[in-house]
């Protein structure tokens, strides 16, 4: 019985402790859902999708220095070096320098950061 009340309590404890977190999401009044992520405040999330021939996970988010985090895997299940085994789909991963530049007069903008 002394047992049974020991895990009990730590369960419970556990299951409380899990659930103070700092949520970056919110759902504003409209109805959209905003990020806000404070100016030292790192984040990152990822949003997986599948198709018929093509896979992705996108990840997003803020560094520690308030840069950009963007980075993408795409992964290709037709093309598989060892048949019937999907972990051997040809995979390929994107760090975010590929994105195409952005210019203005042929000077190139360059992102910074928002005080």
């Amino acid at each position: 019985m002394k047992k049974t009340c020991i895990v009990l309590f730590l369960f419970l404890s556990l299951s409380l402790y899990s659930q103070e977190k700092n949520f970056v999401w919110k759902i504003a009044a409209d109805q959209s859902i905003n990020w806000d992520v404070e100016g030292s405040q790192s984040h990152s999330d990822h949003i997986e999708m599948s198709g018929l021939n093509i896979s992705a996970i996108i990840t997003y988010g803020v560094d520690e220095n308030g840069e950009l985090i963007n980075q993408k895997k795409l992964v290709f299940p037709m093309l598989r070096t060892i048949p019937n085994n999907t972990h051997a789909s040809l995979s390929q991963n994107f760090n975010g320098e590929e994105q195409p530049e952005i210019r203005v007069n042929g000077t190139t903008l360059k992102e910074f950061l928002l005080d």
